[in-house]
């Protein structure tokens, strides 16, 4: 007899993740961000559509940006800066969902030293 397996979706998106974080850990060194470089890089290639506090709330055609403040970014990201630099590199949310067009994908743009700024920069946000 031939049964199915019925795997949840909880575990699913776990297994996703972790290979993900995987794969990040691999692929880069984890360096200690900067955050005064990582606050000039927020105002040159960031603030335009999260506003100069990372609160968002800017319309951009039919997309709305987040809000990417420290406490509410932790908490997506569920306190994971691998998270958080995957979503400035690859433009997906904490689930590996894809964002709007509209926000940049920075892979193959952004250093790991420039992601680790931004990183801890936003995290330094109130």
């Amino acid at each position: 007899m031939h049964g199915r397996v019925r795997v949840s979706r909880r575990y699913l998106a776990m297994v996703v993740v972790g290979v993900t974080l995987f794969s990040l850990r691999a692929n880069a060194a984890d360096p200690t961000g900067d955050v005064a470089n990582g606050k000039l890089l927020f105002r040159d290639n960031c603030s335009i559509c999260h506003k100069a506090n990372g609160a968002g709330g800017e319309s951009i055609g039919r997309a709305m940006s987040a809000d990417i403040s420290g406490p509410t970014l932790e908490v997506h990201y569920l306190h994971r800066d691998s998270l958080i630099a995957r979503a400035i590199l690859d433009g997906v949310d904490a689930n590996g969902r894809q964002f709007d067009k509209v926000m940049p994908r920075y892979r193959g743009h952004a250093t790991p030293q420039q992601v680790a700024d931004l990183v801890a920069y936003l995290k330094s946000l109130p």
